[in-house]
Parts: structure tokens; C-alpha cells; sequence
């Protein structure tokens, strides 16, 4: 997904704006005939209290999947739905962070004509790991829940473990970065329900 954000913010107290972005159609499915496309839009806010963030985001999304052929567009993945998440980011220390996340979503047509209901939650570490440069070593969980509500019982769930490095431009700490930095993030809920669709077929 590509897409950007507008906002507001207050280093001392918190931040108001909105997003948008594009899924690209790079996914396909075991046809290799089937690719997400479509867009998501919502507002989101941060509040800074102490060592604590709260991070909040609401909005709608519609991520078809379309066959990319002759074939007309399908009404399958997260067509036409809604989606609320938050996240907790705490600071043991300026240079090691904790965050928690829980997402829900909801699609009108998720599998033809059945609703779908998608869940997302994970944790996570972040801490510097050199003195002489702002890199530091990411650790992270996140799993997923996908059901088409159809009372057929077609239900997913995934697990994700990943390890990472990022650097940090401009900002000393992990902390500052996070009152003065680039760390708004786009939803990633509806692209990853659309992807599973297929394998709930």
C-alpha cells in the first residue's frame, strides 16, 4: 500500500489528522489470476502522556479482488467495509520501546454476498543498539483472525514473527522520534483481509 498522511501535532501534548493510500495490485492468488486494488481513508490521533502513546485510527477501506482479465470485478475481499484500530507504545527507556496493537474490521461483502469480520493484534520491541548511530534492532508478533460469516465455519488465522533493523533520521532517541518523527503508520487490515479471501474460498 502507498499513501500518506496530514496532521496536526503537538510534541508536548498529541497529534489530530488523516490518511489515505492505494493497494497496489501485486498480490494474486493460487490462479495467479487474482490481485488486490482499491484505497483506504480515515482520521487518527495521538495522545502523549508521560513514557506512554496512544495511537488511535478509524476509517473505510474497499480492497477488491479483481482477476486483472476479461472476467468482471468481484465483489470479494474487503469490499465496502469499516475499520478501527489502536496501538500502546511505552518507553522502559529513551532508547527501548513496548507497543501493543488490536485492529477490527468489517466488510459488507467479504466473500460474494457473506459479511466478513477480521481481527488483528500484535507486540512488539524496539531498542538502539549502537551508541554512535540511531540504529536500532526491532522485534515483533502480530497475528490475524478471518471469518466470511457465512455459518459454513470458513475461518483463518495467522501468525507472524518478525525481525528487523531501522534507522532513525534526525532525532536522537526512540522517544523523541515518537513526539517529533515520522511514526504514523497506513492500516494495513482490510489489504491483508483481502489477501486471505482466496484461501477462505
Amino acid at each position: 500500500m502507498i499513501g500518506g498522511h496530514l496532521n496536526w501535532r503537538n510534541p508536548g501534548m498529541g497529534l489530530f489528522g488523516a490518511f489515505g493510500g492505494a493497494a497496489l495490485p501485486t498480490y494474486h492468488d493460487n490462479d495467479e489470476d487474482g490481485r488486490a486494488v482499491g484505497y483506504v481513508v480515515g482520521g487518527e490521533a495521538q495522545a502523549y502522556l508521560s513514557n506512554f502513546t496512544l495511537y488511535g485510527q478509524a476509517g473505510f477501506g474497499d480492497i477488491d479482488v479483481d482477476d486483472g482479465g476479461s472476467r468482471p470485478k468481484s465483489d470479494e475481499g474487503f469490499v465496502q467495509g469499516w475499520f478501527g484500530g489502536g496501538e500502546v507504545r511505552y518507553f522502559l527507556r529513551e532508547n527501548v520501546m513496548l507497543n501493543a496493537n488490536l485492529a477490527y474490521g468489517k466488510s459488507s461483502d467479504y466473500d460474494g454476498n457473506d459479511a466478513g469480520y477480521i481481527w488483528n493484534w500484535g507486540a512488539g520491541l524496539k531498542i538502539r543498539i549502537t551508541n554512535s548511530m540511531p540504529i536500532y534492532a526491532t522485534a515483533d508478533y502480530r497475528g490475524g483472525n478471518y471469518n466470511d460469516d457465512n455459518g459454513s465455519g470458513d475461518e483463518i488465522t495467522e501468525h507472524v514473527a518478525l525481525l528487523g533493523l531501522s534507522f532513525a533520521f534526525g532525532t536522537n532517541s526512540l522517544m523523541q522520534n515518537d513526539r517529533h518523527g515520522a511514526t504514523l503508520k497506513l492500516p494495513m487490515l482490510p489489504v491483508r483481509a483481502a489477501a486471505w479471501q482466496e484461501a477462505l474460498d
